[in-house]
């Protein structure tokens, strides 16, 4: 073998060997690293006091958010029921009720937004157990609470995001299309944010922009945690020991 060809044949084999390593180089580059394990916080006994209080408090705050939510339930059933359920009626009855909560919050220095979260939400149901209109009424109520906020001159933003959260979740417990719905409440939010002035425009805008997808994941998620609670009385009721 002459030498030249000693050359060729030496240069083949170290490409043929170099493009047998390179595969093995970049999977070891491109492997995910791995995780690190969530470290658990080790409280103090300060720490476990305080724990435990606010966990109290909390779930103290979740019972009234319920109990009013009921109350906001059964004064627009029971008014619409009265009433009936004709355009006009509802929006009068909606807007009544959102006004009061609005009204209450700032005589007693209470949250508006947690309020009328559980307001916007029970409203929501009632106008569902009446057979009204579910997008036309969360039209109304995020319309009212925007105005009746602006007007107090209080925060918009927190109150159109507590707002939504609250049509959502009683429209998605009333059975109805809460997609469709939040999507139509933030139109018509955009539309009175526009009238309200530019500080309550981008207020409003910067809160809710892009909440369709966030709450459609929300709703989709809750829809899911009822129909395990459903199947869960099911098979506790099949379980259950005949008389």
């Amino acid at each position: 073998m002459t030498a030249s060809a000693r050359r060729t044949t030496t240069s083949r084999r170290r490409g043929a060997a170099l493009a047998a390593r390179a595969p093995a180089r970049r999977t070891a580059a491109t492997a995910p690293k791995a995780q690190r394990a969530a470290r658990a916080c080790v409280l103090g006994a300060s720490g476990e006091a305080i724990r435990a209080q606010v966990e109290e408090r909390l779930g103290e705050i979740r019972a009234i958010q319920a109990e009013m939510a009921d109350i906001s339930r059964r004064t627009v059933a029971s008014s619409l029921n009265a009433a009936g359920i004709a355009a006009n009626d509802m929006t009068k009855v909606l807007r009544d009720v959102v006004s009061g909560v609005i009204v209450a919050a700032g005589k007693s220095g209470g949250d508006r937004a947690v309020s009328i979260q559980a307001v916007a939400k029970g409203a929501m149901a009632g106008v569902q157990e009446a057979q009204g209109n579910l997008t036309r009424a969360a039209s109304t109520i995020m319309k009212t609470a925007l105005k009746e906020t602006n007007a107090a001159g209080a925060e918009l933003a927190e109150v159109a995001r507590s707002t939504l959260q609250g049509i959502a979740e009683g429209t998605s417990e009333a059975g109805g299309n809460a997609n469709e719905v939040v999507k139509a409440t933030i139109r018509s939010a955009f539309a009175v944010a526009d009238d309200l002035g530019k500080l309550a425009r981008e207020a409003v805008r910067q809160v809710l922009a892009g909440s369709a997808e966030g709450w459609a994941e929300i709703v989709k998620t809750r829809r899911a945690e009822m129909e395990k609670a459903r199947k869960t009385a099911l098979a506790r009721v099949h379980a259950a020991p005949a008389a």
